[in-house]
């Protein structure tokens, strides 16, 4: 009867040392996803103000300073857009736009940069809804 006691005794604490782990671990999770989502969140921010402004800019004629926060806002999403289900091939865009740019063809360098930003905010929106970044406390 004794050994009963101790066994359920052990039992009893060896349950609540797991459950207690679990928490923590459960926690920690909670905690690296929200990080996650507050700097995939920032990243879509900063490019969606960078676009914006760069759409302004060049409606005023100052091609240069658009494509410069076009391609600020391409960095600040840098690869955090990329998701395990789409294939990207803008990179091949963002060469041409270069070359469009170093040849001094600003005109087409900013379109090709701009669509390039455009579809990576759209491949950004996909994975925060994905991730379920949207609706976190």
């Amino acid at each position: 009867m004794v050994f009963l006691r101790s066994l359920n005794n052990f039992s009893c604490k060896l349950f609540i040392i797991i459950f207690l782990q679990g928490s923590v671990l459960a926690c920690s999770y909670w905690e690296e996803s929200d990080l996650i989502c507050y700097d995939l969140l920032n990243a879509n921010l900063i490019s969606n103000e960078k676009l914006s402004a760069a759409n302004s800019e060049n409606l005023q004629g100052n091609l240069d300073n658009a494509t410069q926060l076009i391609k600020a806002g391409l960095a600040s999403l840098s690869d955090q857009y990329r998701s395990d289900n789409v294939i990207d091939d803008s990179g091949m865009h963002l060469v041409l736009a270069e070359q469009a740019e170093a040849s001094g063809d600003l005109v087409v360098a900013f379109r090709i940069y701009r669509r390039v930003l455009e579809n990576r905010i759209i491949l950004m929106k996909e994975r925060l809804d994905n991730i379920n970044c949207e609706n976190r406390e």
